[in-house]
């Protein structure tokens, strides 16, 4: 009889040159995966983002449908009321609650007063109780204010805001000549908003992105009088002893914007608030310069309730943003830094998202040519330009 020799046909298991080889495998295979999937999760962020200001549009044409005029950017009434000046101050943010199915929020704020828990800042009497009734409705998070891209989130970037007078001339512009109007303490909390208004771009003066926008011997190099968007500032200022504020009582109509609503920009992101940042998501620590974080969220504009939303025009930065120039003039207009009267800024790679006056939703790159992005600031200045 034969018999067959060897091994047995138990089955042999791996080496460990083996198994190396194949965790090797799979890390590479995750490695490979990982930001496809990352940037996957983004671009359903980004969608959201252009959802949401797809619905700002809507409501903004709702508003038009019913008033006839679009909302200001910032409206502010300064009344005369014999030795005080009571005011009333809103952003459109707050204007268009009504059209954005916020109801229960709408119909308990008074839109013929302020938002301030203090009350007296806006020189309004004690016994004016709507005023901070209007004020605390501002911890509301409404989700089609945030953009999901946003560190932190909604709830998780709510901040008790606050600055006195004196602190408003951080800002420059005609925000900082309120400052001598006002004392004691501006409060409310905030949450977040990160879409916002610019009632136009700062014409060229030789310091600011106008000037790289249009540089001198452009025939559309804009003068003062046409440099502004489609939902300006406005101030009407009843009270004399301030006449020389440089207001202006002006509201747009969508007749007005005769560049063409296409061409002509409502809104645009400006995410992140009530922190700072500059280019890449760096958040920058004003609190050595003494800028509390409560004071940097009420001067920024960053909160859906903020009064001072909606109050800037376009200077632009530096390309390289640190503590020491975040409030300087300069030729970047995108991604570099989400400081108000500054720039447009997102935490979208490569640029942001637009709403336009007919209600359209565009992103455009950070590398944009200067002229196109200034001509969509302006609404009747006739420049030529198509998007990309």
């Amino acid at each position: 009889m034969c018999r067959l020799s060897g091994r047995g046909g138990s089955p042999r298991g791996f080496t460990l040159v083996e198994l190396l080889v194949v965790i090797a495998i799979i890390g590479i295979l995750i490695a490979l995966l990982l930001p496809a999937v990352q940037a996957a999760r983004e671009a359903a962020r980004r969608a959201q983002c252009a959802n949401n200001m797809k619905q700002l549009g809507l409501a903004m044409h709702n508003y038009v449908d019913a008033t006839k005029v679009l909302p200001n950017g910032c409206l502010m009434v300064i009344n005369n009321g014999g030795s005080d000046y009571p005011t009333h101050i809103r952003p459109w943010s707050v204007a268009i609650l009504p059209y954005l199915e916020q109801t229960g929020i709408s119909g308990q704020y008074n839109l013929g007063l302020p938002a301030d828990t203090n009350i007296t800042f806006w020189h309004w009497p004690l016994g004016t109780t709507a005023v901070k009734t209007n004020a605390a409705l501002g911890s509301t998070v409404i989700s089609t204010y945030v953009c999901p891209s946003a560190p932190g989130g909604g709830s998780g970037r709510t901040i008790d805001a606050s600055l006195a007078g004196a602190d408003l001339a951080i800002v420059k512009g005609t925000v900082a000549q309120l400052g001598r109007l006002y004392s004691g303490t501006l409060s409310f909390p905030m949450a977040p908003m990160d879409y916002t208004s610019f009632h136009g771009i700062g014409g060229p003066d030789g310091g600011n992105f106008g000037e790289v926008a249009w540089p001198p011997g452009n025939p559309y190099r804009p003068s003062d009088d046409d440099q502004y968007g489609a939902l300006v500032c406005a101030i009407y200022n009843n009270f004399p002893p301030f006449a020389g504020l440089g207001q202006m009582a002006e509201t747009a109509g969508l007749e007005q914007i005769t560049d063409g609503t296409s061409n002509t920009l409502l809104l645009a992101e400006r995410v992140g608030g009530p922190d700072l940042y500059s280019k890449g998501g760096v958040r920058l620590d004003l609190t050595p310069l003494g800028y509390p974080p409560a004071k940097v969220a009420a001067i920024n504009g960053g909160g859906w309730i903020n009064p001072l939303n909606g109050v800037g025009t376009l200077y632009g930065s530096a390309y390289v943003v640190t503590t020491a120039n975040i409030t300087d003039d300069g030729p970047c207009a995108i991604n570099c830094t989400n400081m108000t009267y500054r720039n447009m800024y997102s935490f979208h790679p490569g640029g942001v998202n637009l709403l336009l006056a007919d209600g359209s939703v565009r992103f455009i790159s950070e590398t944009m040519d200067p002229f196109i992005v200034g001509s969509l600031f302006t609404r009747s200045n006739r420049e030529p330009f198509a998007l990309p």
